[in-house]
C-alpha cells in the first residue's frame, strides 16, 4: 500500500463534509501544480545557509511583535501570535 492509498483511506473515515473540504484542497494543489517548486535552487540554498548558521541573538517574539505593531499599526487583537516563537533580528 502507497502512502497515498493510506492517506486516502484516512481521508474516507471522515465524514462527508470533511471528504469534500480535502478534496477541494487535493484538487486545488493539483490544478495549480506547474511541477516546479516554489523556491529557485539559489534561493533553496540561501534558506539552507541561514538554518546551518542560527543567530545567536534572536529576537524574543514579544519584541518582534511590539515592532511589527509599531511598523505596521496592528494591534495583538489583529495579529495574534504564539509567543513561544522567535526570529532573526533585523532580516526583513
Amino acid at each position: 500500500m502507497t502512502k497515498l492509498d493510506l492517506v486516502l483511506a484516512r481521508i474516507k473515515q471522515l465524514p462527508p463534509e470533511r471528504q469534500d473540504y480535502f478534496a477541494m484542497e487535493i484538487e486545488f494543489m493539483l490544478d495549480h501544480d506547474n511541477g516546479e517548486g516554489i523556491l529557485t535552487d539559489e534561493q533553496w540554498a540561501e534558506v539552507e545557509a541561514e538554518l546551518r548558521n542560527p543567530d545567536p541573538n534572536p529576537i524574543p517574539h514579544d519584541e518582534l511583535v511590539a515592532e511589527f505593531e509599531e511598523k505596521y499599526g496592528l494591534s495583538k487583537e489583529e495579529a495574534p501570535h504564539d509567543r513561544s516563537l522567535s526570529i532573526r533580528r533585523n532580516t526583513w
